[in-house]
C-alpha cells in the first residue's frame, strides 16, 4: 500500500481541521411512535478534512501522488491520523482543492476518509 509522500507536510493545519465521528447506525420509521435506531455496521469510515500550506514543488508532488499513486483518489494509503497521530489508512474523499496565496505559497484543502 502506498504511503503519504515524505516531501509533503505530515499533518493538517489545526485551524482548518474538521473531523466527524463514524456513523454506523440506521434509523427506520415506524407506523406510529418514534423511529427505531440500530447499529448497521461494527466499523465505519471517519471523515476528516483540513488544509496544508505548500510550495509549488509540493503541489506537484501532491498532484502526482493523487493522480498516479492513488489512481485519482481511488486507492487507500498509509499515513497518520490527523488528530491522534497514530498509524491509519486513509483515502481521498474528494480531489484536493488548490488556492494560490503568492508566488510560492499555496493552500491545499483536502478531505479524507479514515478507513476502518
Amino acid at each position: 500500500m502506498p504511503s503519504w509522500p515524505a516531501g509533503l507536510p505530515q499533518g493538517l493545519e489545526i485551524d482548518e481541521f474538521d473531523e466527524t465521528f463514524a456513523d454506523t447506525s440506521i434509523e427506520t420509521a415506524m407506523e406510529t411512535g418514534p423511529p427505531k435506531k440500530r447499529s448497521r455496521f461494527t466499523a465505519g469510515v471517519q471523515p476528516v478534512a483540513g488544509r496544508q500550506l505548500l510550495t509549488k514543488a509540493q503541489v506537484a508532488t501532491l498532484k502526482t501522488f493523487y493522480d498516479s499513486t492513488t489512481k485519482f483518489g481511488s486507492l487507500s494509503f498509509d499515513w497518520v491520523h490527523p488528530r491522534t497521530g497514530s498509524a491509519a489508512t486513509l483515502r481521498f474523499a474528494s480531489p484536493p482543492k488548490i488556492q494560490v496565496l503568492g508566488p510560492d505559497a499555496w493552500h491545499t484543502k483536502m478531505s479524507f476518509k479514515v478507513m476502518p
